[in-house]
């Protein structure tokens, strides 16, 4: 058995209903392990191929550490209990973005409107001296925050 078996994981889906909207989900791991959904929010974000993504998450075996993510916590329960954070399906669902870069920090902003909800996904990419951190937030209820350190 692979290590990308272990640490990259199919993730039960969920169809929410938003304002009478239906939006297909996905529950995010809280840490260590990715949703295999959650590698499109990755590669699309760094500008990566899905597959360069899942070689980097694979090195770990080798011993370095590229993606790491941090936790996923979601706000409307305990941190260590089994509820898991949804993050909406880039796929299954109708998503655009607005996407601004400010120079001068090293930062990407984008929000991602899904279905025609305004707003329901912010993501953050701040380049940092060694390290990139990647923050994404749910910003319609439940609401939840993804934190990533990559090393690419």
């Amino acid at each position: 058995m692979s290590l990308i078996t272990e640490l990259i994981k199919e993730t039960p889906t969920h169809v929410e209903v938003i304002d009478n909207v239906k939006v297909k989900t996905f529950e995010v791991p809280t840490y260590k392990y990715f949703a295999r959904r959650e590698i499109t929010y990755l590669a699309l974000t760094l500008d990566i191929s899905e597959n360069d993504i899942v070689n980097k998450i694979n090195e770990t075996k080798l011993g370095r550490k590229t993606i790491e993510k941090i936790y996923a916590y979601r706000h409307d329960s305990e941190p260590w209990t089994l509820t898991k954070p949804r993050l909406p399906d880039l796929i299954e669902n109708n998503v655009d973005a607005d996407v601004e870069e400010i120079g001068e920090r090293n930062l990407l902003l984008a929000s991602l409107h899904v279905n025609n909800i305004k707003n329901f996904v912010r993501i953050l990419l701040e380049t940092k001296p060694e390290y990139r951190e990647l923050i994404i937030v749910r910003l319609v209820e439940p609401r939840c925050v993804i934190r990533y350190w990559i090393y690419i």
